[in-house]
C-alpha cells in the first residue's frame, strides 16, 4: 500500500484525478491485483487525506481525486460572489459564459443553474460534468429545480447559496403572520445551535427540506401509477398528463428564508444569529399543536441527517417549541430520514421533451424530441 501511495502522490503532481480502472492498473504494478483490495486501500487513503474517493456513493465511485483543489475550484466556479464589487472572483471562463446572457443572469441573480451554462463554466471538464453535479448534490449544495417525471430530463438546479435575499418580502410575510388571527399567540419554533452556526447550513437545510418534499411527491406519483394500473391510458399518455401537473408545492426560497409546505402545513423558516426560527403559517388540522409537534419531529429528523452526514454529529442542536420553557435536543426525535440518492431525484431518461420553466422554454433550447 505504501508503494501505491507513493505512486499516487507522484501522479498528483501532474494529474487532478484518475479513474478507478487506472488506479487498479497502477496498483497491479506493486502487487495489488484484487479490485476489492484497491477499494479498501483507497478508503484508507481517503481517511488519511491522501486522496478523495467516494467508493460507497453511487455515481461517485468512478473517479479518484488526487488533488482536492480541483473539486474546490469546480465548486467555486458555481458558488461564489458574482456582484460587481467581487470582481476578484471572476474567472477567464466567465467571458464565454456571459455570452449566454439569460442563463448567466439566472445563475448570478436567481440562483438557478442551467446545464447549458456548465459547458462553459466547466470547460475542459465536460467528461466529468455528471460526476461533479452528483458530487454537489451529495454535498447538499444544489437540488433539482423540479422533479423530472418519467420520460423528462432535468436541465436546471437550484443553488440556495446564490439565491437573492429579498429582505423586504421577508418583513412583509412576517408582518402578515404576526397579524394572523391563528398566529397572534403562537411563538415561532426555535432551532438553536449551542456552540456555533456553521456557514452555509441554512442552504443545506433548505436542500434537505426540498428533498423530503420531492421524495414525498415521487411516492405519491408511484401510488397514483399503481391505482391507475388497470386503466386504458398508456404510460406515455400518463407521463404527458403528469408533466402538465407539476406544481410549485407552495415553496418560495431565498438566501436567508423560505416558505415550505409539508403534510399540508405551511411554514416559514428564517435564518437567525443563533439558528433558525420556524413560523407556522397554516395548518390542515384544527388542533394546531398536533401539526406543530409533527412538523418539529420531521425537522429534527432532517437536521439529524445533516448533522451526521456533514458534521460528524458534533453539532449540539436544540429545539424549543411554542409555549415550552426549555429546549430539547433534536437527537431525541424518533424520526429518521436517509437522504435520497441523486439518482432518485434525477433519473436517467430518454424520450419526451424536458420539463422547463416557462421562461427557459421561451428561449427555445432543449426541445429536441429524443434527448438521451
Amino acid at each position: 500500500w505504501m508503494k501505491a501511495c507513493d505512486i499516487l502522490k507522484q501522479k498528483s503532481r501532474e494529474m487532478q484525478y484518475l479513474s478507478i480502472d487506472e488506479v487498479c492498473e497502477l496498483s497491479s504494478e506493486v502487487g495489488i491485483n484484487q479490485r476489492a483490495e484497491v477499494k479498501a486501500m483507497l478508503k484508507h487513503f481517503h481517511e488519511l487525506g491522501v486522496v478523495i474517493y467516494y467508493g460507497d456513493r453511487k455515481g461517485l465511485s468512478q473517479l479518484v481525486i488526487l488533488n482536492p483543489q480541483w473539486i474546490i475550484d469546480r465548486i467555486s466556479d458555481i458558488i461564489r460572489e458574482f456582484n460587481v464589487e467581487s470582481s476578484i472572483h471572476s474567472k477567464a471562463r466567465d467571458q464565454i459564459a456571459k455570452s449566454m446572457s439569460v442563463e448567466w443572469a439566472d445563475l448570478t441573480t436567481q440562483g438557478i443553474l442551467s446545464k447549458r451554462l456548465l459547458r462553459h463554466l466547466w470547460r475542459g471538464d465536460r467528461p466529468n460534468l455528471q460526476f461533479l453535479l452528483t458530487l454537489m448534490q451529495s454535498f447538499a449544495l444544489i437540488v433539482p429545480l423540479k422533479i423530472p417525471v418519467p420520460g423528462s430530463i432535468l436541465l436546471e438546479y437550484l443553488v440556495p447559496n446564490l439565491l437573492p435575499r429579498n429582505e423586504k418580502a421577508k418583513k412583509s410575510v412576517l408582518n402578515i403572520l404576526s397579524k394572523s388571527t391563528g398566529n397572534r399567540n403562537l411563538e415561532p419554533i426555535e432551532i438553536l445551535f449551542e456552540n456555533f452556526v456553521p456557514n452555509g447550513i441554512f442552504g443545506r437545510f433548505s436542500v434537505v427540506i426540498l428533498e423530503y418534499i420531492f421524495l414525498k411527491e415521487l411516492e405519491a406519483r408511484k401510488r397514483q401509477y399503481t391505482s391507475e394500473s388497470n386503466d386504458n391510458t398508456t404510460g406515455y399518455d400518463r407521463t404527458k398528463l403528469l408533466l402538465n401537473d407539476i406544481r410549485e408545492n407552495g415553496v418560495e426560497l431565498y438566501r436567508t428564508w423560505g416558505l415550505f409546505v409539508i403534510k399540508e402545513t405551511k411554514f416559514m423558516v428564517t435564518r437567525e444569529k443563533v439558528g433558525f426560527h420556524v413560523h407556522i403559517q397554516e395548518c390542515k388540522d384544527a388542533d394546531k399543536d398536533t401539526d406543530v409537534s409533527s412538523l418539529c419531529r420531521i425537522l429534527c429528523g432532517l437536521l439529524n441527517s445533516l448533522n451526521s452526514e456533514f458534521y460528524n454529529s458534533r453539532l449540539d442542536i436544540r429545539i424549543k417549541k411554542p409555549h415550552d420553557t426549555t429546549t430539547s435536543s433534536v437527537k431525541s426525535t424518533d424520526f429518521s430520514w436517509p437522504r435520497p440518492t441523486p439518482a432518485i431525484l434525477t433519473p436517467k431518461t430518454r424520450s419526451i421533451p424536458a420539463y422547463l420553466r416557462p421562461k427557459a422554454a421561451e428561449q427555445g433550447y432543449y426541445t429536441v424530441p429524443d434527448l438521451v
